[in-house]
């Protein structure tokens, strides 16, 4: 374990120390006092710009106190103290929540002509989008009294996913499971994935099946779970008069539903794609059949390890396309410590990059050398690269970007990762093994991301709809889009219709998708900015730039990708067939 301090993060820019984070709560607990006293009051427009700029600077506060306790509590999970300290921001980040739920349908009480108004004024040009969305939201915006009760309400109904979490992850154990040598092995949720690379067979076989013998019985209480959760997602959209819960979820960044459907269309008309990779795996792996538990197998090892250092020089080199000064950002995060870098006890999980307004971003990692680390390093970095070009070029009320764009420049970071080493490849073996990462980002990201998405929107229109909505009817649905997606490429096995119980992400709904347009987006422009198309970068720039002051959509426009039409598609799925096309040639 590496405990030089030039491996661990630098929090003291959110805050120095406890004493200083306690202070910073007090005052925290004044603004939401303060914030109360201008309800009433927002028809002056003096008052107004009070009122928005005290709301920006409560926003510094709690933010840079909820990155303080949140990260110090990543790598040091069994320290209740940080939990603690979490809770107490939250509670009164709540109380916020609420006190404040005056100032929207005050301000619309006003009339459409006052927002105008404020629109055009020079001097709310930092909120004049947010006047915007706020305009073109008034018949889902309710009475001063329904907002205060829905805010109140959301306390508690989001919390059907940490109830998925404690089930899954605490209190379901699983039996061990064999390997063909009889030897029995633990199995749990986090080495499952670890268990389908193998290359025993058997082991995958039992793991497969042990896992999911396990959620089925476990079946009619997640379910039920589940479809509560639906429940919830269609009070809330038929509240502010949403005619669906995807229509709520694509409202507030004004995305066409064209973008929705698109994509699975695309996808449809591109499923051969995908069943000429599992045809070329199971020829590679030298099966006569192939079935879900043997589509993670790599044909390939690399056994290539990286120090820390390697990795970070190896990321500059194949983001040199971005420009220098994007190499130079990189070299920055490393020299100021903006990640924690090494696995430790008590350390969180995974990784994960998260930023606040006026400082640099952090990144939590967990690198143990492989060359899944090297992009995992490099997709944070991606992530953490956007967030503080967005920050530098644009006030904070219009600095953060959307969820719908999060994982775009993480993603380009990766393909141009990808490409770089598929180029300096060694031998086949390392070609295989990229061509098969490239693949795997299509088949796990697009296609899988994208059936996600379509039983999602099957098991809202249900609740719309009134109709039965059960275990059984949800399980064949699944069941269905299975075979849809996988043909006759990969031989059915009944044990995944009931996939659907163990994905966490069914509880952020109408999330998935969104890997999916993003990897589409990613690929397009790193294909763009490699091929060298004139305004390439330059237009890549100015996305990462772009932070939240326009429509996601409109936003992706500007870099060259128009989610509206089939081109990104098109240049997306070139690219599945090129590498197939490579793979092909190099397994023969």
């Amino acid at each position: 374990m590496k405990k030089d301090i030039k491996y661990t993060w630098d929090l003291s820019k959110f805050c120095e120390n406890k004493e200083e984070w306690f202070a910073g709560l007090e005052v925290a607990k004044e603004f939401v006092e303060k914030a109360k006293s201008y309800k009433g009051k927002l028809s002056d427009k003096k008052a107004l710009l009070e009122f928005l700029n005290l709301e920006q600077e409560y926003a510094a506060i709690v933010n840079n106190l909820y990155m303080y306790a949140s990260h110090n509590n990543s790598v040091d999970l069994k320290n209740p103290r940080w939990e603690e300290m979490l809770n107490l921001i939250e509670a009164v980040d709540s109380k916020h929540g609420i006190e404040t739920s005056f100032s929207a349908p005050e301000l619309l009480s006003y009339g459409e002509e006052y927002l105008k108004e404020l629109i055009e004024d020079k001097t709310f040009e930092d909120y004049d989008f947010g006047f915007f969305k706020l305009l073109r939201s008034k018949k889902h915006i309710l009475s001063e009294a329904e907002e205060k009760i829905l805010t109140a309400t959301s306390n508690f109904a989001g919390d059907f996913g940490k109830v998925f979490g404690i089930l899954t992850d605490a209190n379901i154990k699983f039996p061990d499971v064999e390997n063909k040598s009889g030897k029995k092995l633990p199995l749990t949720n986090t080495n499952y994935s670890l268990y389908l690379e193998s290359k025993d067979r058997i082991l995958r076989k039992n793991t497969f099946e042990q896992l999911y013998r396990t959620y089925i019985s476990f079946g009619e209480t997640i379910s039920a779970n589940y479809i509560a959760s639906l429940k919830t997602d269609w009070f809330y959209a038929s509240t502010a008069n949403f005619n669906s819960c995807l229509e709520m979820s694509l409202y507030p960044d004004n995305i066409n539903p064209l973008v929705y459907n698109n994509l699975i269309e695309n996808v449809h008309s591109n499923l051969k794609l995908l069943h000429k990779y599992f045809t070329i795996k199971k020829n590679s792996l030298g099966l006569s059949d192939f079935t879900y538990y043997d589509q993670f197998v790599k044909s390939k090892g690399l056994n290539k390890k990286y120090t820390f250092e390697q990795c970070i020089e190896v990321i500059c080199q194949a983001l040199a396309p971005l420009g220098e000064d994007y190499v130079a950002l990189i070299r920055k995060s490393v020299k100021e410590r903006w990640m924690d870098v090494f696995p430790k006890e008590n350390k969180q999980s995974g990784a994960y990059q998260s930023d606040v307004y006026g400082k640099t971003p952090v990144i939590l990692l967990n690198f143990k050398g492989l060359t899944d680390d090297v992009f995992t390093a490099a997709h944070e970095l991606g992530h953490a690269m956007h967030s503080y070009y967005s920050n530098a070029n644009n006030s904070m009320p219009k600095s953060q970007y959307t969820i719908f764009l999060a994982e775009v420049a993480s993603t380009v970071n990766e393909v141009l990762l990808l490409k770089y080493l598929y180029n300096n490849a060694k031998n086949n073996t390392e070609k295989i093994y990229y061509l098969e990462q490239f693949l795997g980002m299509f088949k796990s990201t697009l296609f899988r991301q994208t059936m996600f998405a379509e039983f999602e929107d099957y098991a809202h229109k249900l609740i719309e709809t009134n109709q039965p909505i059960r275990l059984d009817v949800l399980t064949k649905h699944y069941g269905e889009l299975n075979k849809k997606y996988h043909g006759k490429a990969l031989k059915h096995n009944k044990n995944i219709d009931f996939e659907w119980l163990r994905i966490p992400h069914f509880y952020s709904s109408y999330y998935v998708y969104k890997y999916s347009t993003g990897l589409t987006s990613a690929i397009t422009l790193a294909t763009n900015i490699l091929n060298g198309t004139a305004g390439a970068l330059e237009k890549y720039k100015e996305f990462l730039s772009s932070g939240g002051k326009n429509f996601s959509v409109e936003t992706l426009k500007i870099a060259g990708v128009d989610l509206e039409t089939s081109e990104p598609y098109e240049t997306a799925f070139s690219q599945m067939q090129w590498a197939l096309n490579e793979l092909s040639k190099l397994n023969s």
